[in-house]
């Protein structure tokens, strides 16, 4: 249940910071590249919760498991985008709806990365990506009373 801002604090001119906690989670409904409506529907959590923090070592985990040994330099670029799709990784809790090749896959940090990833799908991760950086979706709506 959301919280929201006391009459006595808006008539004071107080803004309560607790009436705009961020959500847990929001679901992204995933669009095909010619607009029309899919039966995707991916999970996103927050970035200041435990949750996310789980994610985050357990992706972690993964992406050390799965390291070749080999570094390439990397330029600045490359970094950020390599930093949102990371964080992106981390905040991909759930997902249904998901077959690729004719596979069902589970929403393992390894797996979401290869979607994220994958020849072609880049308009997935895009949509996933867009509405978690437009922060306004993960507000809990304020209510009035």
């Amino acid at each position: 249940m959301a919280r929201t801002q006391s009459r006595k604090a808006r008539q004071n001119g107080v803004y309560d910071l607790a009436a705009h906690r961020l959500a847990g989670r929001f679901d992204v409904a995933i669009v095909s590249p010619d607009g029309t409506p899919t039966p995707v529907t991916i999970t996103l959590c927050s970035r200041y919760g435990k949750e996310y923090r789980a994610r985050q070592v357990e992706a972690e985990r993964e992406k050390i498991e799965s390291a070749s040994g080999k570094s390439a330099p990397l330029d600045a670029t490359a970094v950020a985008e390599n930093f949102i799709l990371d964080l992106m990784v981390g905040l991909t809790v759930g997902w249904s709806g998901i077959v690729v090749d004719g596979e069902d896959w589970d929403c393992t940090p390894a797996k979401v990365r290869e979607l994220y990833t994958a020849d072609g799908l880049g308009w997935i991760y895009d949509q996933v990506a867009d509405a978690y950086l437009r922060r306004e979706r993960f507000f809990t709506a304020p209510s009035d009373s």
